[in-house]
């Protein structure tokens, strides 16, 4: 959880879900506000490869998969990116 106070403390970062690189996609629905620890760990990977290869995530994927499914803030196309199991290094992923 972020708290209101590292909104400007240098602690939070914007993260592309799907890395611009790959997606090409720079809208609100490809955005997330995470720590700037987090978004180090993921780097050029989906949240997918890094909940569920990164030890330093104490998440599982099926808890993360319920609260982007339950959370009403989202819509169907940043819950689409949010869910996206493509491997981000598979050559088709970033072709396409």
């Amino acid at each position: 959880a972020i708290q209101p106070e590292e909104l400007l403390s240098g602690v939070t970062e914007v993260d592309h879900i799907i890395p611009l690189s790959i997606s090409f996609d720079d809208s609100l629905n490809n955005k997330v506000l995470v720590t700037a620890h987090a978004n180090q760990i993921k780097g050029q990977h989906s949240p997918y490869e890094v909940i569920g290869e990164n030890k330093l995530i104490q998440r599982s994927w099926s808890d993360f998969e319920e609260w982007v499914k339950k959370n009403k803030s989202f819509n169907k196309y940043k819950k689409r990116n949010l869910l996206d199991t493509r491997s981000m290094l598979d050559p088709a992923v970033r072709d396409g």
